[in-house]
């Protein structure tokens, strides 16, 4: 088996995963904690603010799920991109990226 690290700059393991309402987010969940990550799930009603204040308190990075509906939907992920950017590392899975997108605007 192929080892991953999780250790990349401003991340000490630890994933803070954003669910956009979508069931594959704890797939993702359960294959990040199979390869040795600590997952942290939160709801995209959180604060853009407090989600990443729990990121930088738990060093971590911070993955945006895939979701249904409309980018318009996006609850923190848009706010949360802008603020975390150049702060703590961001990824996002499906339309987690593209919704997410600054330039974008959620559409």
């Amino acid at each position: 088996m192929r080892a991953y690290s999780f250790s990349t700059p401003g991340s000490s393991g630890v994933i803070l995963l954003v669910d956009n309402r979508d069931s594959f987010t704890f797939n993702l969940a359960g294959a990040f904690r199979s390869a040795g990550a600590e997952v942290v799930v939160v709801r995209n009603s959180i604060a853009a603010g407090e989600a990443l204040y729990r990121a930088t308190r738990l060093g971590a990075s911070i993955m945006l799920s895939p979701g249904p509906g409309a980018p318009c939907d996006a609850g923190c992920c848009i706010e949360l991109v802008r603020q975390a950017k150049g702060l703590v590392p961001v990824i996002g899975s499906c339309l987690g990226p593209r919704r997410s997108s600054p330039r974008r605007a959620g559409r």
